[in-house]
């Protein structure tokens, strides 16, 4: 997850694939010699090669490249294959990386990312405070001061896997989360409203996702932070953010 020698350098790209001209963004930009965002020294940890074991480096890059891949194999967007093979399976009608999909009624319920700021000056924390602001992976901001829907339709699958945030805007609902968590703990199968057995993805692949990959500032498997120092005695999986 977090060994593929890529920096955690996305921020400015992703910004913009938020925007209306994100559909035109190749991920190319970030990655090729000539693109918009390309910088070889930022992006690219040169002390270690992919998958080093002793190179963990924390990156929100990785799910970019991760989620085009899905796109190129699957030939399908990846919110619409999320949604399709994820969410509908597991009942999560309320969850979705396309906010544009979400109706006006619906938006105002959306929750901003919010973040805390100290003044450089200041050593009170009276005076600190939490801002909603857009972030680095809210597309919530960008969602409320729409004016023209983005055109998704003009978007050419598997150029982009990180049109939708694959790093972290999910919107979803505690109730909905709660299906995914359900299906980890099904080894990959959750019992449908209607009471049919629904499998998401093989049990050998969830055991996978949850074996440990990396050893850093925290262990991880694959999109799964592994923790034991919590709860004594057990080892919980799961993610902050």
């Amino acid at each position: 997850d977090h060994t593929s020698s890529i920096h955690d350098f996305y921020q400015d790209f992703v910004n913009e694939c938020y925007g209306p001209t994100g559909p035109f963004l190749s991920i190319q930009d970030l990655f090729l010699p000539g693109g918009k965002y390309f910088n070889e020294t930022l992006l690219w940890n040169a002390k270690h090669y992919p998958g080093d074991p002793n190179g963990y480096e924390y990156s929100n890059t990785n799910p970019l490249v991760a989620a085009t891949i899905v796109e190129v194999l699957s030939g399908e967007r990846f919110d619409l294959y999320t949604t399709n093979h994820i969410f509908n399976p597991l009942e999560m009608s309320r969850s979705t990386f396309n906010l544009q999909t979400i109706n006006e009624e619906e938006s105002h319920s959306l929750s901003a990312i919010y973040r805390y700021f100290r003044q450089a000056s200041s050593s009170n924390p009276s005076e600190s405070v939490f801002i909603a602001n857009a972030g680095l992976d809210d597309q919530t901001t960008w969602k409320r001061n729409q004016v023209e829907p983005i055109p998704y339709e003009k978007y050419e699958i598997g150029t982009n896997g990180g049109l939708f945030g694959p790093q972290g805007s999910l919107r979803t609902t505690i109730g909905d989360l709660s299906r995914l968590m359900l299906m980890h703990l099904g080894n990959g199968t959750v019992i449908g409203s209607d009471g049919s057995k629904r499998s998401i993805m093989k049990a050998e692949s969830l055991a996978e996702m949850h074996r440990v990959q990396a050893v850093g500032d925290e262990m991880y498997g694959l999109y799964q932070e592994i923790a034991d120092d919590i709860v004594p005695g057990v080892r919980l999986f799961g993610h902050t953010g």
